[in-house]
């Protein structure tokens, strides 16, 4: 279902979101900032990684938002096993994912445990009001700092091995960019800043993308990275 910009500001107010994480006084200050600042309903924020379930089941939230900081008490594979049991106990919750770590590897693990956003902990507070708001809606987020990083080993991974080219290969380096930041949940205007071009520009790539690659919306971008192992 499609909503308005004004249905979806209405609609986000009414967000219900926990928070967990290793780590209280970040736990208190993202409490601050999304009931002061976004006006969101936080149902609890002094909540450890491996108790993360219980209390998603006991509150029910719309959203956990997750600080995967790793420490020698809360490895990797904690976090990992965390986001499994949310998504296995509440398979409606959403995770987002806030991480220090700015990899592939770690933004694959998370999303192949079923997280449906990753932003990184340096990010603006605006970004992630948009963040909490796209994975709320039901779509994948990524941070687009992390694009620069991976973009050029997803597209050389588009490469047969016999040295053929793939189906996306017919992709120009931007296109590529610009489908990817679209399958990851990323509005036209924040592309535009990232990427240092105008919304026309965008716009363009977008298009010519969509038309190469027979997409007609959003969703079927996101499907697509999906079937490309763009969230794996």
């Amino acid at each position: 279902m499609h909503l308005g910009t004004r249905a979806q500001s209405t609609f986000l107010n009414h967000m219900r979101v926990l928070i967990a994480g290793e780590h209280r006084m970040v736990n208190e200050g993202l409490q601050l900032l999304i009931e002061s600042k976004f006006g969101l309903d936080v149902v609890g924020h002094d909540i450890v990684i491996g108790d993360v379930w219980r209390q998603t089941l006991k509150f029910l939230p719309d959203i956990v938002l997750l600080d995967a900081t790793i420490e020698e008490q809360c490895g990797i594979s904690n976090v990992l096993r965390a986001i499994e049991r949310v998504k296995a106990s509440c398979p409606v919750v959403q995770v987002l994912v806030l991480s220090p770590y700015k990899d592939e590897d770690h933004l694959r693990l998370v999303f192949a445990a079923g997280a449906s956003g990753f932003i990184l902990k340096t990010s603006s507070s605006q970004r992630l009001r948009n963040a909490l708001r796209v994975v709320k809606f039901g779509d994948s987020y990524v941070d687009p700092s992390i694009i620069p990083s991976i973009v050029g080993k997803m597209a050389s991974g588009f490469r047969h091995p016999a040295g053929g080219s793939s189906e996306v290969s017919g992709l120009s380096p931007r296109q590529l960019e610009v489908l990817i930041l679209i399958a990851w949940g990323h509005t036209t205007r924040e592309i535009a800043v990232k990427l240092g071009v105008s919304q026309t520009s965008i716009n363009t790539y977008k298009n010519q993308a969509f038309r190469k690659r027979g997409l007609l919306s959003k969703a079927q971008s996101t499907a697509y990275g999906l079937n490309h192992g763009w969230f794996d």
